[in-house]
């Protein structure tokens, strides 16, 4: 039984490869040329989970029924990558201390798929709630062709539906063990990332430590069944990098840009709340730059206003796509908590309902709509307090700590 579900683990990853990687090997290295197997990599993965989760979520909305013509969609859309990436004849550079094996990245992405294996490996559990919710909104793909949620983004289901759709496979098992999948790209995002911008030392040392360092148990948690939130940490430290290229070139390779969209998308597509955090690191950014880089700061806002212009017209798609009623019952679900956050729930609800009554009768029906809406009231959920600590004074001085560290980084 232990062989059996380490060909099925590996069968899982393997399909995930070949459907989500391998078709962009060829757009990613005429994109990223000259900057390393690890890059060329990880702008494979992020144009096809990007381009697939994008293509999954519109599909769903238009033809809401049966076919596969979604799956020759895809690849008809990377055959057009190809010939655009061709036509451009980009050629990004990199600075020559980027060169040199990545011997050590081997290693490390072994050991970071090998622990996110280990859970899924000795037991039937899926290891959390969300994950049998992803379950069932897989098999409805599989069965139906299309899955059209007003509220939830249904990007990350379309990833792990094309190579259960292409090669026949479990949904379950493709739940089961997808984890390790996302977790190990994640890590390699993260030395991508700290490679380019500090030094092949600190790149080692910060993968080897998502990895598998215990103290990173949390974190490591992110391999366990499916789990949307996956694919959006994955895509983090990515878009950072690309955001950071692209501000250093002053928006002079195209390449980067277009990888920049396509993280956005993916984001769009399956963890539109996610763009909130990113939002926030680019807001601040422009904020503290505008200080000493006042001669370009207006061109370089520009275009990265017009790069993220793409994920935030398709999360307004989706968005629209909900009918009022459904709306407000995702919306009060989401911002209940149970008996330990009933007050501030109630809080944020009493608020919005004093200002719509407040305004009613000598105000626009628009500004009653804007006050009345399940998105405002999902904003203010997303900066509210949900949970404090861990109910463990250890863990909580820990995540303290890690919390004051983060916004020291921040300022640094």
């Amino acid at each position: 039984m232990v062989v059996h579900d380490i060909v099925q683990c590996l069968g899982v990853t393997g399909s995930l490869v070949f459907v989500l990687i391998v078709p962009f090997l060829f757009p990613a290295w005429l994109l990223t040329r000259k900057s390393g197997w690890p890059v060329v990599l990880l702008a494979a993965l992020v144009i096809g989970t990007g381009l697939q989760a994008a293509v999954g979520q519109i599909w769903s909305h238009i033809t809401r029924a049966h076919s596969l013509q979604e799956v020759w969609f895809f690849f008809f859309l990377a055959a057009c990558g190809v010939v655009v990436a061709v036509l451009r004849r980009q050629t990004s550079r990199t600075n020559s201390e980027q060169s040199g094996c990545h011997v050590f990245l081997f290693f490390i992405l072994g050991a970071a798929f090998v622990v996110r294996s280990l859970h899924p490996l000795q037991t039937f559990v899926l290891g959390q709630s969300d994950a049998y919710t992803h379950l069932n909104y897989l098999r409805y793909i599989i069965s139906q062709g299309f899955l059209v949620n007003g509220v939830y983004p249904v990007g990350y289901h379309w990833l792990l539906a094309l190579p259960v759709l292409v090669f026949k496979m479990d949904p379950y098992v493709m739940v089961r063990f997808c984890g390790a999948f996302f977790g190990t790209g994640l890590v390699l995002a993260i030395y991508v990332f700290l490679d380019r911008m500090f030094d092949r030392r600190s790149a080692v040392f910060g993968s080897f430590c998502a990895a598998c360092f215990p103290g990173m148990l949390l974190l490591m948690k992110t391999g366990v069944g499916a789990f949307a939130n996956q694919f959006g940490l994955l895509l983090i430290p990515s878009i950072l990098y690309l955001y950071l290229l692209l501000l250093k070139r002053d928006g002079k390779s195209a390449g980067f840009a277009v990888l920049f969209v396509m993280a956005g998308l993916g984001f769009a597509a399956s963890v539109p709340m996610m763009l909130i955090h990113v939002f926030i690191l680019f807001s601040l950014e422009r904020i503290l730059s505008l200080l000493n880089q006042r001669e370009k700061w207006l061109r370089q806002t520009a275009l990265l206003v017009s790069l993220c212009l793409p994920a935030v017209l398709l999360m307004g798609y989706h968005f629209s796509q909900a009918g009022a009623g459904q709306r407000f019952q995702t919306a009060a679900i989401l911002t209940s908590y149970g008996e330990h956050d009933r007050a501030e729930t109630e809080n944020v609800i009493n608020r919005i309902d004093t200002v719509g009554k407040e305004i009613a009768g000598t105000h626009s029906q628009l500004i009653d709509t804007i006050t009345q809406s399940p998105y405002l009231r999902l904003v203010l959920d997303f900066f509210s307090i949900k949970r404090v600590g861990f109910s463990n004074p250890a863990m909580d001085t820990v995540a303290l700590g890690l919390f004051v560290l983060f916004f020291l980084c921040m300022g640094y």
